[in-house]
């Protein structure tokens, strides 16, 4: 089991490596995405793959004619035996508080779903909530101020970012990630991926508010106004999420539909 843990970690520093190096700096925001989330499942089935190596039978009976006493020799359990013990139930403590954890998020983003005042933007859920809060979103539901939306201080550039998060279900990339990190917390790649898939969820969105209003210097004026509010919870969508200069220039950057098509055949 340890081997195979060894192995997955591996594999999805050498994915993660090949993103960082080649694609997480190109303008291919659905290609990455794909990439983020494929190379993680194929990081776990990877290892599963095995290879037989046939030994010729007097090769095998030489051997086992050479060592055929070991068997016979008993020795006292050394501390590495219990190594392996002692770092499964670790792993299960450490996981079963996550769990807990995800599990209070969850229920937590529940109440703020069914509790406060709605509206609907056509299938998508507004929820308006009385304390103030970054504009964020989690599945079909987005989460804004109710006074801010009511008197119009939601720009129409933030309730589209929102929108496409909600469109694009980026959500369901966050609970995959989560549910990951449960279970392999000691991966400290998953923690690499995690940051990325937010980023390029970002970089989604964002692209989506300039096919709509094909204004970029107005969004990013937007986008530096609201960059000094506190983020949202860790499961949803926040609008000023990771506000950085990589945002910024994105948004100027253009799509390279030639590379974007070599680098999907590299891969």
């Amino acid at each position: 089991m340890i081997i195979y843990l060894l192995k997955m970690i591996a594999c999805s520093a050498a994915f993660y490596a090949l993103y960082a190096l080649l694609f997480q700096k190109e303008k291919m925001f659905v290609f990455n995405r794909i990439y983020l989330i494929g190379s993680l499942l194929l990081s776990f089935l990877i290892p599963l793959i095995t290879f037989e190596v046939k030994v010729p039978a007097t090769a095998l009976y030489r051997y086992n004619e050479i060592n055929w006493p070991a068997a016979y020799i008993t020795r006292e359990p050394s501390l590495s035996h219990y190594l392996p013990y002692v770092f499964y139930t670790i792993t299960a403590i450490v996981s079963v508080f996550l769990l807990i954890r995800f599990i209070k998020n969850i229920v937590r983003l529940k109440r703020c779903m069914s509790r406060y005042k709605r509206v609907h933007i056509n299938d998508t859920k507004i929820s308006l909530l009385d304390e103030p809060i970054v504009p964020h979103s989690f599945l079909d539901t987005i989460f804004l101020n109710k006074k801010e939306y009511e008197q119009g201080g939601i720009e129409a550039e933030v309730l589209a970012h929102e929108l496409a998060h909600v469109r694009q279900r980026h959500s369901l990339d966050i609970l995959f990630i989560e549910l990951l990190q449960i279970f392999c917390w000691f991966n400290p790649m998953l923690y690499l991926y995690k940051r990325s898939i937010k980023v390029n969820h970002e970089l989604l969105a964002d692209a989506a508010v300039i096919e709509q209003f094909d204004n970029v210097h107005d969004y990013q004026h937007i986008l530096l106004q609201r960059s000094g509010v506190k983020a949202a919870m860790m499961m949803a969508s926040s609008f000023n999420f990771l506000i950085t200069k990589k945002r910024l220039i994105m948004l100027q950057k253009t799509f390279n539909k030639k590379r974007t098509t070599w680098y999907a055949l590299t891969v």
